[in-house]
């Protein structure tokens, strides 16, 4: 068989869609309040006991605290207290509102969208300021405001 292709490695797998099949480390949370799928998100309480549950938010970009930003809502929530997954390493569809990435363009804050990212280029990494969240894997995803990142915070 060392010559064979799987020409659908997707369907041999039993899988649908890419982002069923691509690497994710993925973490459940609660809401603090509604959040959008694929938002970024961020942690919303302070935790001082043990008994403290750690909840997320969608990113406030007039918070000015990138970091705090943990990952990017798999699935919606409607309420707070629901439980949220949140892609906290990996394969990640994120909104971008009205950015324009590109492949390997880095991953930081929207300047104007809650929840969304934007793209710089890594030859203009010296204009960053603030942290960034990975790369883009491409462009966006036909017309949804939603392109393919890697999420990595380090």
């Amino acid at each position: 068989m060392a010559g064979q292709v799987i020409a659908n490695p997707l369907g041999a797998f039993g899988l649908t869609t890419g982002a069923s099949g691509n690497f994710q480390v993925v973490a459940p949370f609660y809401a603090a309040g509604a959040i959008s799928a694929n938002d970024l998100v961020a942690i919303a309480a302070s935790v001082d006991t043990d008994t403290t549950a750690i909840t997320v938010e969608t990113l406030d970009v007039s918070d000015s605290l990138p970091e705090r930003v943990i990952g990017v809502a798999k699935n919606a929530t409607s309420a707070a207290g629901e439980a949220v997954e949140v892609v906290v390493y990996g394969y990640a569809v994120v909104n971008i509102g009205d950015t324009s990435p590109t492949l390997d363009d880095l991953v930081t804050l929207h300047a104007s969208t809650d929840g969304a990212a934007a793209a710089v280029s890594p030859a203009d990494a010296t204009t960053i300021v603030g942290d960034q969240f990975g790369i883009f894997l491409g462009t966006e995803i036909g017309t949804t405001n939603t392109a393919a990142i890697w999420f990595s915070k380090l």
